[in-house]
């Protein structure tokens, strides 16, 4: 983890974001941490992201997105043939 990701994982918590850690599985990109459910372990609480620092060196942060943040996310693929930036852009568009 690089000094920045905790930083701005702090400046996104302090704009009432809760935050979670994310760790790499397998081939997965990353996932809870054993014993943490980001529904339930999300926080804002800078202590507990700095422990969180130190618990899991090689973690990324992710911010609770949704209802509850008023986030919306959208995941844009290019891959198994399809393009998605095409797809969004033909959306935009209609």
């Amino acid at each position: 983890m690089t000094p920045n990701q905790i930083e701005t994982a702090i400046k996104i918590a302090e704009r009432h974001v809760r935050v979670f850690p994310q760790v790499k599985m397998g081939n997965r990109p990353g996932g809870s941490p054993r014993g943490l459910k980001w529904s339930e372990d999300a926080t804002t609480d800078r202590v507990v992201i700095e422990k969180w620092k130190t618990d899991y060196k090689n973690c990324n942060f992710a911010a609770v997105t949704g209802e509850t943040s008023g986030i919306v996310v959208l995941d844009v693929d290019v891959k198994n043939g399809k393009n998605g930036s095409e797809s969004l852009l033909r959306l935009c568009n209609d």
